[in-house]
């Protein structure tokens, strides 16, 4: 009987640890999340990232990546918020602030509110100060995220800045290269210049001159990226080979390298003299 109890305990005991698992365990498996957001400086500056803060889970303000210093931060409602900074504000080095929330505080005079306002200033390193505004409210549950990062907006693509969309046709080209391409193709005789293809390629090269992706400006043109594969190509053999070209005008001048995006002010005529 002692024997039939005991292999009775150890079966129940292996039965009731996959259940335990799976209602403590559960918990944890929602939280494997990540509790990490990216904001662009830009919404952080115009008050449109709102911040929530739950219950057990602070709330994080990055500003690490923008290499600003916290210097004067208000909570125009700290009855449900405590705040507090990664380094003290008059030493000059905070770069993050914290909220925590709180049962409640009633302040004489100071109605609660269900949201407030953070408000936080920081300076570059030349001292020039720029203003955040987050819009603060208050979560139940579990926290979808306890950190949000400002981080800088990353500076356009200048007009001769390398193409490097990933998977794109003409990946690695430059607005030089697609012109090399054209005239190449000109050359050979595959386009015939001041053609309808020559024209639709003119109207592609100069909005890729402009700093335009490659993707849009053969949308707009109506210059279908196998056309463009072939023209970049085309431009990144000329540009291997480095063959230098006669001391004469190229046939097309458009087609020519540039040394400006100015190549629709020129005019329809001029577009090259050769055939």
């Amino acid at each position: 009987m002692k024997d039939r109890n005991r292999m009775l305990s150890i079966a129940l005991t292996a039965c009731a640890v996959p259940l335990w698992w799976a209602v403590l365990g559960a918990p944890i498996l929602a939280q494997s999340r990540p509790l990490r957001q990216e904001v662009r400086v830009e919404a952080a500056q115009a008050g449109t990232v709102p911040v929530t803060v739950w219950p057990g889970s602070g709330a994080n303000l990055d500003f690490s990546r923008l290499g600003l210093r916290i210097y004067r931060a208000w909570l125009d409602d700290p009855s449900k918020l405590t705040i507090d900074f990664d380094a003290p504000l008059d030493a000059g080095g905070a770069q993050v602030v914290h909220l925590r929330r709180i049962s409640g505080v009633a302040f004489q005079g100071l109605p609660s509110t269900p949201a407030t306002l953070l408000s936080v200033v920081a300076r570059d390193a030349s001292g020039t100060a720029q203003l955040f505004q987050f819009p603060i409210t208050y979560g139940s549950g579990p926290p979808d995220y306890s950190t949000i990062a400002v981080v800088p907006t990353p500076a356009p693509a200048g007009p001769r800045a390398m193409i490097q969309a990933s998977g794109i046709p003409g990946q690695g080209a430059t607005p030089l290269t697609f012109s090399h391409g054209i005239a190449a193709l000109i050359e050979a005789g595959t386009i015939a210049p001041n053609g309808p293809m020559h024209q639709s390629l003119r109207a592609f090269l100069v909005l890729v001159t402009n700093g335009l992706p490659v993707a849009e400006a053969s949308a707009q043109t109506g210059v279908s990226l196998e056309v463009v594969q072939v023209v970049a190509r085309r431009g990144l053999e000329q540009q291997r080979q480095s063959i230098p070209r006669p001391g004469v005008a190229p046939e097309d001048a458009e087609a020519a390298p540039l040394d400006s995006p100015d190549v629709e002010a020129q005019p329809e005529g001029a577009a090259g003299g050769g055939e």
